[in-house]
């Protein structure tokens, strides 16, 4: 009689658990289209300030070939060490505060299939 009510009690148990993970599970997912939603907005009204300020979002991106030669600038002037790319980012956020972090990496990316940079044996960093 007792293993039936155990096995009784772990179902229970079981079900109630899995009912909870089902709850938390939709509450995680009304709050990612809530945030997405909110994100949406966000983004939606910052490009309408851009456009009555009359500032088009695409003049604000930074020239490729001044990103370039500012990073190329950069590892010279240390001398050839290997230079972690997170100094490098913040050297050029210092100069360019509307620099993206994603299209930094793909600019280095670029650099380093053109021969210009060079990564080290450690990962992240880069070197002339």
């Amino acid at each position: 009689m007792k293993d039936n009510s155990t096995i009784e009690d772990n179902r229970v148990v079981t079900e109630f658990l899995s009912n909870k993970l089902k709850e938390i599970d939709s509450e995680l997912s009304r709050l990612k289209k809530e945030r997405d939603v909110t994100y949406g907005m966000l983004r939606d009204l910052n490009f309408g300030l851009l456009k009555i300020n009359n500032i088009n979002p695409t003049e604000k991106r930074i020239d490729i070939k001044i990103l370039r030669s500012y990073i190329i600038d950069y590892l010279k002037f240390r001398n050839g060490k290997p230079t972690k790319s997170c100094f490098i980012y913040d050297y050029l956020n210092s100069k360019y505060k509307n620099l993206n972090k994603s299209s930094f990496r793909t600019h280095l990316l670029k650099m380093k299939k053109e021969g210009l940079i060079y990564p080290t044996y450690k990962k992240g960093y880069w070197k002339i």
